[in-house]
């Protein structure tokens, strides 16, 4: 399944979050980093940073006496850069991190001269532009080796080299064109462009394994197609999307810096159509300090979710930030500096950290997150907002685990239960609702075509930059029928998520702060604290914003059993209040702006607003806690010697939890009609019981592995558990008790 997906430029302020609407975006990941580097460093930019910034940058990576060629910053890998002959990995993307070599462009394997351009894709694979022996260049595909070491092509120390295109012109500044970019490249889908002998604009087809198949097209080509004067030359490419402001057609242009300070921009329709769009020289600010007295140079590259051109100025140690700026007709006249306030948005990278005369800039989807800054006491911002935006806190990690993470926001995703329509035009190879079934994306329990028995698949829906650093091994995330997108507008059956990759293994319990009216379409329910007896569930269904989470890594229980065992499957995480507040034990997908279903579905039939509904999901979180904690936590079910928790503990739990469902079962007989007026007696029964089981559980102790953190876990269960009984199944009770259907 891909996403038809249109990309829209936006003339918004991006030193903080933006807000969007569902019904325009479609289904869109909105989080991008800028790095910029010169001939020994990586900078990271602030271009996130509210104004005034401190420093507009930070020095990520280091190396003096380098000559760093080409930099790409990588979705979920750190940063690669072309060090001399060299393709050098920083997988955290600072120098702290430690770095790998992954090619030699010495290798016998490529038989070359030397190197002259690299760009990394969203799989992961190094695309490296290499000088032949004579003066002819190829373009080879780097491969990481499968699992014994083979090839499909030559061989050469880290990975498979595979020939791309072979006796080319001096080949420069490559840059990869994948994800629901490559979508929208109409004509060329998933490619590379580049420059070759610094005139000619061509775009690379990735269309396959066997170069005898590789398509080479060229866009733009010489003095007459471009406009170049005297000795001007072409110095750096990029691809610019845009969304037509009057049709909202996808409109695709090539964009090229030239040594005489002009950005020119190329058709990519077939027709050599090049004009002027951008005067570097002449919009530079006369504040502007020159800084390196070289020859000008500029690097270019593009964000297809800002919508922002960035243009390195190395004579002037700047990166700037321009727009799309259309005319009356919505034709695309030229390019314009984004406006930060009464000002251009342009950061300089000549600070008290250093002058650096940066050759170009480098874009990847995702926000970078340092896990270490977000330790016990301390909180850290995942996702900037007017406001508060995301924040996370109390996170621990396991002593020497990574702590990177890179944090996508996906904004209108559609809940297929509510709004199939939305989905079927929106996939591909969906024609019919009945399609959604057939293809794997709603489980529908006995074919009841109710929502409130269906669960959603999310991994067809999510956006590519999510799935493709996956390589087609991302399982299905299932929401389960309990949760589902609210229907009123703005929201009107899309959701919002956030998807974070780590490789860190996490300890104990973590907190996550959702400003959900920033972050999800300027609304939110919220949540209730201090209801009185007898408030109707569909109140409190009506002002609670509801947050799961699922793991891709690591299995849920088998509580629908999906197949039969156990698979990936939403839990519950709201903690407490604030907008939404919630708490985790390890990262994948959250989704923080669905609601609860008022019906519910016991196996056989479905109860329409259920008044009973809290009652009902306490008795399905406790099943969960049980299930949890003797299917994962009491034996190894994460591929690790030992299980985490020691026979003694596992007794003990199963003893206190026992005495708890105890009292939980008196408390909810004592609610249901005619209300038992032992209610109160025995429900504080019950709250006596759980503080045991609270205690039983805080003093688990690890016995063996636990990558999934499945300890952390159940304290997780437990503070759901707390937050739903207290603040939405005791206030749901009805005067009159209870009449489960």
């Amino acid at each position: 399944m891909f996403i038809k997906y249109k990309n829209l430029a936006t003339l918004a302020l991006f030193s903080i979050y933006t807000l969007t609407s569902f019904s325009a975006w479609g289904v869109t990941q909105v989080l991008d980093r800028v790095d910029a580097f010169d001939k020994t460093s990586v900078l990271g930019m602030k271009f996130d940073d509210p104004a005034p910034r401190a420093q507009d940058f930070d020095v990520l990576i280091n190396s003096p006496g380098s000559d760093f060629k080409a930099c790409k910053l990588s979705a979920t890998n750190g940063a690669y850069c072309l060090v001399g002959d060299e393709v050098i990995n920083w997988p955290t993307g600072t120098t702290a991190g430690g770095s790998n070599i992954i090619a030699d462009c010495k290798d016998q394997a490529f038989k070359a001269k030397s190197c002259t351009g690299m760009t990394v894709d969203l799989a992961g694979n190094i695309w490296l532009a290499v000088r032949n022996k004579g003066k002819t260049h190829n373009l080879f595909k780097l491969q990481e080796k499968d699992a014994d070491g083979s090839c499909l092509a030559t061989n050469n120390a880290n990975y498979c080299a595979t020939l791309w295109s072979e006796d080319k012109p001096l080949l420069l500044d490559l840059n990869s064109v994948d994800g629901d970019t490559a979508t929208d490249f109409t004509g060329f889908g998933k490619s590379v462009v580049g420059l070759e002998e610094r005139k000619t604009a061509v775009v690379f087809l990735d269309d396959g394994d066997d170069e005898s198949v590789n398509t080479v097209i060229t866009v733009a080509s010489g003095k007459r197609d471009w406009g170049l004067a005297g000795n001007e030359q072409l110095q750096s490419i990029a691809l610019l999307q845009v969304e037509n402001p009057g049709t909202s057609a996808i409109e695709n242009y090539l964009l090229v810096t030239t040594s005489k300070d002009r950005i020119i921009l190329a058709e990519t329709d077939g027709t050599p159509d090049t004009r002027e769009v951008f005067d570097i020289a002449g919009q530079r600010d006369s504040s502007a300090t020159q800084c390196n007295f070289d020859n000008a140079y500029y690097g270019i590259r593009t964000s297809p979710k800002s919508g922002l051109t960035y243009v390195t100025d190395k004579q002037y140690c700047q990166v700037l930030a321009l727009l799309p700026a259309f005319d009356a007709g919505n034709n695309l006249i030229g390019l314009i500096n984004a406006p930060e306030g009464s000002s251009d948005l342009t950061l300089s990278t000549n600070g008290t950290l250093g002058t650096f005369p940066v050759l170009g800039p480098t874009v990847a989807p995702g926000a970078s997150i340092d896990l270490s800054e977000c330790g016990a006491g301390e909180s850290c911002t995942l996702v900037a907002g007017t406001s508060n935006g995301a924040t996370m806190s109390n996170v621990t990690t396991i002593p020497g685990s990574k702590t990177g993470m890179t944090l996508f926001l996906i904004e209108g995703l559609p809940d297929c239960r509510l709004i199939p329509g939305a989905c079927v035009a929106l996939l591909d190879n969906i024609d019919s609702e009945a399609d959604l079934v057939t293809e794997n994306i709603i489980i529908d329990r006995q074919g009841s075509g109710d929502p409130a028995a269906q669960l959603l698949n999310v991994t067809p829906l999510l956006p590519r930059e999510v799935t493709e650093p996956f390589a087609g091994t991302l399982p299905p995330l299932w929401i389960s029928q309990q949760y589902q997108a609210q229907l009123e507008s703005p929201k009107s059956g899309f959701f919002t998520a956030m998807f974070g990759i780590t490789d860190a293994n996490f300890s104990g319990v973590f907190d996550i702060e959702v400003e959900v009216a920033e972050l999800a379409g300027g609304y939110q329910r919220g949540c209730r604290t201090g209801d009185p007896v007898n408030t109707p569930a569909l109140t409190l269904i009506g002002g609670y914003d509801v947050a799961v989470k699922v793991s891709e890594g690591f299995v849920s229980i088998n509580r629908d059993y999906i197949n039969g065992n156990n698979d990936h499957e939403v839990m519950l995480t709201n903690t407490g209040c604030g907008s939404s507040r919630m708490s985790g034990s390890r990262w994948s997908l959250w989704a923080f702006d669905l609601g609860f279903s008022p019906d519910t579905y016991d196996g056989t039939s479905i109860a329409e607003n259920d008044s009973a509904v809290f009652f009902k999901l306490l008795v399905s979180l406790y099943d969960d806690l049980e299930q949890s904690v003797n299917q994962l936590a009491c034996i190894a079910a994460d591929g690790q010697s030992n299980a985490p928790l020691a026979t003694a503990d596992c007794n003990a739990f199963s003893s206190a939890l026992y005495n708890t469902r105890d009292k939980l079962d008196k408390c909810m007989s004592a609610t249901l009609e005619p209300k038992n007026s032992s209610r109160s007696q025995n429900c504080q029964a019950y709250l006596s019981q759980y503080a045991n089981l609270e205690s039983t559980v805080a003093d688990f102790s690890l016995a063996g592995e636990d990558p999934a953190n499945r300890i952390g876990q159940t304290s997780v269960q437990m503070l759901v558990i707390d937050n739903v009984y207290t603040h939405l199944f005791f206030p749901s009770i009805p005067d009159a008790g209870f009449n489960p259907q």
